[in-house]
């Protein structure tokens, strides 16, 4: 795929690498090249849709479009407008979504601010990081904490199952730019476990081992 394949394009929805400068370049180009009908979405889970509009000469038409991990399976969709995005836009985006579905559910979009974290990561990382706490402070073990929140809370997956699944590095990189927007540590009981694993390259599913070993 080429830039020149986006010419034509009404809507373009952006799913590289979780990192500011690099979207703003995609951005950049992608203003350039696009129609200027043509509504540009990102599919971040936590940078600012304002900043990322900023390099472009149509914020009127820039959105975030969170999909959940794994979308094959997950319907909900965070639909996030920045700080001049359109009312029509995002009316137009809420029913391009709704008209589509994955393997299992028609897509359900949900209109959130563009704060760090929108909705669901900013309860989800909450609820992770009391896990990792537990877990440092010897609470309980990895796999009993796991399994207390499947069978005690009806989780689906445990939070280091599911930690492994999103991927720490992604983690990673949310928690850090979650910290920059808000001006410090957004957790209240700071945690070692992410960083470390990180820096080790345990990074989850995608690498083989995580806070599970998967080869």
């Amino acid at each position: 795929m080429s830039w020149d394949d986006f010419k034509d394009a009404d809507l373009v929805i952006e799913a590289i690498i979780e990192n500011m400068d690099a979207k703003k370049e995609a951005f950049k180009m992608l203003d350039q090249i696009t129609p200027k009908h043509t509504i540009l979405a990102t599919n971040t889970s936590s940078l600012s849709i304002t900043e990322i509009a900023s390099t472009t000469k149509r914020r009127d038409k820039i959105i975030g479009l969170h999909f959940f991990n794994p979308p094959i399976t997950l319907p909900l969709v965070e639909i996030i407008p920045g700080l001049e995005t359109s009312e029509e836009v995002v009316n137009d985006v809420v029913d391009f979504i709704s008209s589509i579905r994955n393997h299992r559910y028609p897509m359900q979009p949900v209109s959130v601010k563009d704060v760090p974290g929108f909705l669901v990561n900013r309860v989800l990382f909450a609820m992770l990081n009391e896990a990792f706490a537990c877990y440092e402070e010897g609470v309980a073990s990895m796999r009993d904490i796991d399994l207390a929140m499947k069978s005690g809370a009806g989780m689906p997956m445990g939070p280091f199952e599911l930690s492994d699944l999103i991927g720490i590095d992604v983690m990673y990189h949310i928690s850090k730019e979650m910290n920059r927007m808000n001006g410090g540590n957004v957790m209240q009981r700071p945690v070692q476990i992410i960083n470390k694993m990180f820096h080790a390259g345990r990074w989850g599913k995608k690498t083989g081992k995580g806070f599970y070993d998967y080869k």
